[in-house]
C-alpha cells in the first residue's frame, strides 16, 4: 500500500483551497486553487473519454437553478445569489401546474387525484404554454454576476423530464396507462415534440447568458423494486425526444449527466442510445453488472461509504475504489453522509499517482 502521509505531503501545494465554499452547491467542500490543470479542464477530460490528471467527483461544478425558470420555485430547488423564503417554495411551474411544498420531505409534489390534464389528447388545452424567452434572463444575469467560479464548470438542472412531466400533468397511473394506451399514443407524442423544443430553448437560454456547460436531466424511470415500463416502450415513447434533447446540448457543447432513481438497469441501454454522458444508479441496481456491461458507454456515479468517520476508513475505501474502479477513470465518486470528507483528498494524491503512468 503506497504511503499516506508522503503521497499527501508531495501533492501538498495541490490541495491548497481559498478556504471558501462553493457557491451553488449545498456540499461544504473548498474549492481546489493550486491544480495543474482547472477541476472543469481535468473533468471533461474525462466526459471526452481522455485521461484526466486526477479522478474527478461529483462536486466538481457549480450548480445554477435560477428562480426566473418556473420549475424551480415549484419544486423548492433554486441556486443561485438569493435564496427562496419559506413562502416562494411551491406554487406553478412554466406549464401552470400546481406543486405543494412539503416542508418535512423539503421538496415539493403535485397532490394526486385532480390532475390538470384529463385528455392528454387534449393537453394543449389544458395547460398554458410557456414561452421561455419572456423570463427575464438579463436581469437574473445581472443579480448572479459574480456568482460563478472561474474553472469550475456551470451545471443547471431541468427538474422535469418527460415521464416526470406527464406523472405532474395526469397523476402517475394516467401517465402509465397513457404510454401504451394506442388511443392516447398521439397525444403523449405531441406533448414529449414539445417539451423537447422547450428545453433546445431554454439550453440556448442557458448558453447565452451564462456559458452553462453541463445539463442535469431528471426523469426518474423506476421504483425500489421494477421500472415503470419496459424497455420497447422507452425505446418507442421516450426515446426519439429524449435523443433529440440530449443532441441539443451537446450542440451547445454542454455535457448531459441523466438523473434517473428506481431500480431499472434493464434500461441502460435507451439512455445510452439517446446519448446521456452520465448517470448515478441508485444502490438497488445491480452496479458491478452495470459497470461491467456498460462502463465503456456511459459514466456511472457510484455512492461510497466507508466502514467508520475515520481518516483511517475514508483512506481505505478511496484505494479500495482505485482498485475497482479508478484506473479506468470511467466513474463518479461520491461519498455517503458518514464517510470522512477527507476521502476526497485521498483519491486526489492516489489517483494522480496512478494517471501519471
Amino acid at each position: 500500500m503506497q504511503n499516506r502521509e508522503a503521497l499527501m505531503e508531495k501533492y501538498k501545494s495541490e490541495l491548497k483551497t481559498d478556504g471558501k465554499i462553493c457557491p451553488g452547491t449545498n456540499f461544504e467542500m473548498d474549492r481546489l486553487v493550486s491544480t495543474p490543470i482547472t477541476v472543469q479542464e481535468n473533468l471533461f477530460r474525462m466526459l471526452d473519454g481522455k485521461k484526466p490528471l486526477w479522478h474527478p467527483k461529483d462536486i466538481d461544478y457549480v450548480m445554477f437553478d435560477p428562480r426566473i425558470v418556473p420549475d424551480n420555485t415549484a419544486r423548492a430547488q433554486t441556486f443561485e445569489f438569493h435564496t427562496l423564503a419559506p413562502e416562494e417554495k411551491g406554487g406553478k411551474d412554466m406549464f401552470g401546474i400546481e406543486w405543494e411544498f412539503i416542508p418535512q420531505v423539503g421538496g415539493s409534489m403535485v397532490r394526486p387525484g385532480r390532475p390538470a390534464v384529463r385528455d392528454i389528447n387534449d393537453w394543449e388545452s389544458q395547460v398554458t404554454i410557456p414561452d421561455v424567452s419572456r423570463y427575464d434572463w438579463e436581469g437574473c444575469a445581472k443579480e448572479n454576476a459574480g456568482f460563478f467560479v472561474e474553472g469550475y464548470p456551470i451545471y443547471v438542472q431541468i427538474v422535469n423530464g418527460l415521464f416526470e412531466r406527464l406523472i405532474s400533468f395526469m397523476d402517475f397511473e394516467n401517465a402509465a396507462v397513457a404510454l401504451i394506451d394506442e388511443e392516447q399514443k398521439p397525444g403523449v407524442h405531441r406533448l414529449f415534440d414539445k417539451l423537447a423544443d422547450i428545453y433546445d430553448e431554454l439550453f440556448a437560454c442557458y448558453q447565452k447568458y451564462f456559458g452553462v456547460n453541463m445539463i442535469c436531466f431528471h426523469d426518474d424511470w423506476g421504483g425500489q423494486h421494477a421500472p415503470f415500463f419496459s424497455l420497447d416502450t422507452c425505446r418507442e415513447m421516450l426515446l426519439p425526444y429524449l435523443k433529440r434533447i440530449f443532441d441539443s446540448a451537446h450542440r451547445r457543447g454542454m455535457y448531459v449527466d441523466f438523473h434517473s432513481c428506481g431500480k431499472h438497469e434493464n434500461l441502460t441501454p435507451a439512455m445510452i442510445e439517446a446519448g446521456a454522458d452520465m448517470w448515478y444508479p441508485q444502490p438497488m441496481n445491480d452496479l458491478d453488472s452495470l459497470y461491467k456491461t456498460y462502463g465503456k458507454d456511459i459514466i456511472f456515479g457510484f455512492q461510497l461509504t466507508a466502514k467508520d468517520g475515520s481518516e483511517d476508513a475514508a483512506w481505505e475505501l478511496a484505494v479500495d475504489f482505485m482498485e475497482k474502479y479508478g484506473k479506468n477513470h470511467n466513474t463518479m465518486p461520491y461519498i455517503g453522509p458518514d464517510t470522512n470528507p477527507i476521502f476526497y483528498s485521498y483519491l486526489y494524491v492516489l489517483s494522480r499517482e496512478e494517471f501519471a503512468k
